[in-house]
C-alpha cells in the first residue's frame, strides 16, 4: 500500500490521471485498491470512484443522519457565503436596476 496515495486520499485530493498519474496506475490495480479500502475502512471511509474510468477520492463509508445534517449545514453556509458574489456577478452580465432585488 502506497504512502503517498493515502496521504492524498486523506488531504481530499482527487486521484486523476493528468494531476497524479503514478498514484492513479497504482489505484489501478485491483490488490492495491483493496489493500487502500480496506486500511480506509477502519477510518469510516472508503475508496470511490467517478464511473468507471474517472478520478479515485475518498468518501464516507455509511452516510447516516449525522453526515446529512453536516453536509446541509456545508452547503446552507456556502450559499448565504457566495449570494453577494452572485448578485454583483449577475449585475455584470445584466446590468439593470432591479439584479439585486
Amino acid at each position: 500500500m502506497n504512502a503517498r496515495v493515502l496521504k492524498l486520499l486523506l488531504a481530499g485530493e482527487y486521484i486523476c490521471p493528468v494531476r497524479y498519474r503514478m498514484e492513479f496506475e497504482l489505484l489501478g490495480d485491483t490488490a492495491e485498491r483493496e489493500e487502500v479500502d480496506a486500511w480506509l475502512l477502519s477510518l469510516g471511509m472508503r475508496l470511490a470512484r467517478l464511473g468507471d474510468e474517472g478520478a479515485f477520492f475518498l468518501a464516507h463509508d455509511h452516510i447516516g443522519q449525522k453526515e446529512i445534517t453536516r453536509s446541509r449545514t456545508s452547503s446552507s453556509s456556502s450559499v448565504t457565503s457566495t449570494a453577494p458574489l452572485c448578485c454583483c456577478s449577475t449585475s455584470f452580465v445584466r446590468p439593470t436596476p432591479d439584479v439585486c432585488s
